[in-house]
C-alpha cells in the first residue's frame, strides 16, 4: 500500500505540527487507499505530550501509524538520499511527503526542503512544504512551549499547543495526608518521559467517570513531608465525595497559583491549602 508521510520531531504536536497533520489528512481524503504515517524523530528530551497522548492525537487526525525513530548513530550517518531511499521509498512506498519549511535531515543536516523535493521527483513521490504557524508574530516552537511550562504559564502554553496541558493516569493510593488535613486528593504518577511544568499549585479541570469537575492541583515532590519523592500530581476535586482509586482521570491544568515550597509544619501547609482553595474558587 502507498503511504502519505509527514516527518518531524513533533515534540508536543503543537499548532504548527498540526498543520502537517492537517495536510496529511487532506491528502488522504483524496486518496482513500493511502495509509497515513507520521515519523517522529525522537530525541532524549522528555515529551511535552506523553506517548499515549501522541497516539490519541495522531489517531484523531486519521493517522494509521506513528513511527518513533530514535536518534542513533546508524541514522546520523545516512546521507539525505540514503534516508529517503531506505525509509520513504523502500520501507514505506511513500507517494506523498509533507514537512515543515525548516525541515533538515541526513548526515550533518545537509538535506533541506529543496533536496527533499528533488529526491521526490527522482523517486516518484509528491512533496508539500508547510509554512510555520505563528502566534503574536512569533513562530510557534517546542522550545517556546517548554520555556512557558518551566515558568508555570500553562495557559499560554495551551494557546500554542492547541489543547490544554494534561496529566492523565490511574488514581493511586497515597499516604492519605491530604485526607487528614481536610483535602482528600486524587494522586496520579505522571507518565514516564512526560515533561512537567513548574512545580506548584494550579487551578484545574478534572475529567472523571464521564464528568467534568473543578479543582486544585499540586504538581511536585511534597517537600514538607517527604524527601526525594518522584514528582506527583495531587488534585483536590471540588464537590467530589467518593473514593476513586483505580479509576482513570484526566487533569487539565489552568492558571498558576503559587510555587511549591517547604512549610515549617503540617499545620502551616494546611493553612496554605485553605488559601489555595479560596484562590482556585475565584475563577
Amino acid at each position: 500500500m502507498k503511504t502519505a508521510v509527514t516527518i518531524g520531531k513533533f515534540d508536543g504536536f503543537h499548532r504548527g505540527h498540526r498543520r502537517l497533520l492537517e495536510a496529511l489528512q487532506a491528502y488522504k481524503a483524496l486518496h482513500a487507499d493511502t495509509e497515513g504515517v507520521v515519523i517522529r524523530l525522537e530525541t532524549h528530551k522528555e515529551g511535552i505530550l506523553s506517548a499515549e497522548e501522541q497516539e490519541e492525537l495522531t489517531s484523531a487526525y486519521g493517522v494509521d501509524r506513528l513511527i518513533r525513530l530514535p536518534f542513533q548513530p546508524s541514522l546520523a550517518v545516512l546521507t539525505p538520499e540514503e534516508f529517503v531511499k531506505h525509509y520513504l521509498v523502500e520501507e514505506l512506498s511513500a507517494s506523498y511527503v509533507a514537512v515543515g519549511s525548516d525541515f533538515r535531515f541526513g548526515r550533518d543536516r545537509k538535506g533541506d526542503t529543496a533536496v527533499l523535493d528533488s529526491l521526490g521527483k527522482k523517486y516518484g513521490f509528491e512533496t508539500q512544504i508547510v509554512e510555520k504557524e505563528t502566534e503574536e508574530g512569533r513562530e510557534i516552537s517546542s522550545s517556546w512551549i517548554r520555556s512557558l511550562l518551566a515558568e508555570g504559564d500553562v495557559e499560554k502554553a495551551e494557546k500554542l499547543l492547541g489543547q490544554p496541558y494534561r496529566i492523565a493516569g490511574i488514581i493511586e493510593h497515597g499516604a492519605h495526608l491530604g485526607t487528614s488535613l481536610g483535602f482528600p486528593t486524587l494522586n496520579i504518577l505522571p507518565p514516564a518521559g512526560k515533561l512537567l511544568p513548574r512545580f506548584g499549585a494550579y487551578r484545574s479541570r478534572i475529567f472523571l467517570q464521564e464528568n467534568w469537575y473543578q479543582g486544585l492541583t499540586n504538581v511536585g515532590r511534597k517537600p514538607t513531608v517527604y524527601e526525594g519523592l518522584s514528582p506527583l500530581s495531587e488534585t483536590y476535586v471540588f464537590g467530589l465525595d467518593r473514593d476513586c482509586y483505580g479509576e482513570r482521570a484526566v487533569i487539565e491544568l489552568g492558571s498558576f497559583i503559587r510555587p511549591e515550597k517547604r512549610f515549617s509544619s503540617v499545620e502551616e501547609l494546611r493553612m496554605q491549602l485553605e488559601r489555595d482553595r479560596e484562590e482556585a474558587l475565584k475563577s
